[in-house]
């Protein structure tokens, strides 16, 4: 989208666009499901940065599992999340491939 401000001089032109990028229904659904039934609190997010799993959504289903990290600081050398959180997300990457695994089976 351009940005036009003739009195300031401004005139913006995107160099590049990538439009958002939503993520599989049913493995988001098993996602959350897994997570509820750890005791874990989940919430769907759209996430805004290019990770692979970006590019992969395109041509297969996919997910991601997102972990809290300290003051909400990601993608940051200051970023930080506990060995609990990054335990618990396993442990729902764990219910889910088993889940899909079993299901296939």
């Amino acid at each position: 989208m351009a940005c036009n401000h003739p009195a300031l001089g401004l005139d913006v032109q995107p160099r590049w666009h990538s439009p958002v990028v939503r993520f599989d229904p049913p493995l988001a659904k098993l996602v959350r499901s897994s997570a509820e039934r750890l005791g874990l609190a989940a919430h769907d997010m759209v996430p805004g940065a290019g990770h692979d799993a970006f590019h992969l959504a395109r041509r297969m289903p996919t997910v991601m599992i997102f972990v809290p990290c300290r003051d909400g600081i990601s993608h940051n050398p200051r970023e930080y999340a506990s060995a609990q959180h990054v335990a618990a997300g396993a442990n729902v990457l764990l219910s889910v491939v088993l889940e899909r695994a079993m299901s296939r089976g």
